[in-house]
């Protein structure tokens, strides 16, 4: 995958947090991360692939 479908990740996965009503900091934080990390979760070589 490219960067940018990793950074759009980030952003849906914060944008859905928000949009339920985490506004906490940290709680954005762990959703840009994961929301970043689920475009290679079919990558055997991967994170989540693993």
């Amino acid at each position: 995958m490219n960067a940018r479908t990793h950074v759009l990740g980030g952003l849906v996965a914060a944008g859905v947090a928000l949009s339920i009503g985490a506004g906490h900091p940290l709680t954005l934080v762990l959703a840009s991360g994961f929301g970043g990390l689920v475009p290679d979760w079919d990558h055997p070589q991967s994170t989540f692939g693993r």
